[in-house]
């Protein structure tokens, strides 16, 4: 394979944050509605003087502020998952940097998410969550539900 390595490279993602709680609620609701509950949220923190920024997905199916009204409760479990790398980058290509952070960069985190959810909540006993893929070019996106 002679290809050409990107300019834009990564660190090994990790967990940043995990929560998963089964409410109790029976599980009569649709997964769609759970679906429908979604949000993803990205976060970038950048050092444009070093060419690097940390960015941090988190999808989850609640607000923090949620947790004190009875909308949160009434799903048959709470998740929230954050993962988060460090992306560094040469000065070859810096007119796109942004787009790579705000769009290539969540996409990639979210790859490593998408089977953590699955595999959660199918050992919890639920029918797996499937996150579908997501376009992380609508700036929309950020707070998607």
């Amino acid at each position: 394979m002679n290809k050409k390595e990107s300019f834009f490279q990564f660190t090994n993602p990790k967990i940043s944050e995990i929560l998963f709680a089964p409410t109790g609620e029976s599980v009569s609701s649709k997964l769609k509605d759970v679906l429908d509950t979604i949000q993803v949220k990205s976060d970038v923190s950048r050092d444009s003087e070093k060419n690097i920024a940390t960015v941090t997905l988190t999808v989850s199916n609640f607000d923090k502020d949620d947790l004190d009204n009875d909308n949160a409760i009434s799903l048959p479990y709470l998740i929230r998952i954050g993962y988060t790398a460090e992306f560094h980058w040469d000065n070859s290509d810096v007119h796109n940097i942004d787009m790579f952070l705000n769009i290539n960069a969540p996409a990639l985190l979210l790859g490593y998410i998408r089977p953590q959810i699955s595999e959660i909540t199918s050992r919890a006993g639920f029918e797996p969550l499937y996150l579908p893929f997501l376009d992380f070019t609508d700036e929309q996106n950020s707070d998607k539900k």
